[in-house]
């Protein structure tokens, strides 16, 4: 599962209000209103999906995903990253999911700083083999505000 960048800041600015409604007591409220399950369903839901979607993205055909340190990746998720600059990972989201995985096929892997530091305006060729394997300059910038915005730790 992938979301837009579009979703994804909406989800972004919803974690955001939910921390002012606890804040603010706007939770409690709504408990005595809803009834005691409804508020603690609500926010369980949102913390997973957060967890889950706000790792991966898709732009332009492609599955971008965020890989904090300590967590898993590479072939059958056989390596642990474990450098504090999160890994960015391109994946090709036509290909075959049930050959590839759920993201698709596998095509590039960057550190987040080497895309967010890059000064290139035209977008990103992910493959030098694969010349279909690439991002326009609006997807590039899509990508760099998505990669930019979520919390890794």
């Amino acid at each position: 599962m992938s979301i837009n960048p579009q979703q994804a800041r909406a989800l972004q600015a919803l974690r955001k209000a939910m921390a002012l409604a606890t804040e603010s007591g706007l939770f409690e409220v709504m408990t005595g209103l809803s009834g005691p399950d409804v508020v603690p369903e609500f926010t369980a839901a949102v913390a997973k999906s957060e967890a889950f979607v706000l790792k991966s993205i898709r732009i332009e055909g492609f599955n971008v995903r965020i890989v904090a340190k300590g967590e898993r990746f590479g072939l059958n998720d056989g390596l642990v990253h474990d450098k504090d600059d999160p890994l960015v990972e391109f994946f090709d989201a036509a290909q075959d999911h049930t050959v590839f995985g759920p993201l698709g096929q596998f095509v590039s892997r960057y550190y987040r700083s080497t895309l967010l530091e890059s000064k290139n305006h035209d977008g990103l060729l992910l493959d030098t083999g694969a010349p279909h394997w690439h991002i326009g300059a609006e997807g590039m910038r899509a990508v760099k505000e998505f990669i930019g915005t979520v919390v890794t730790h």
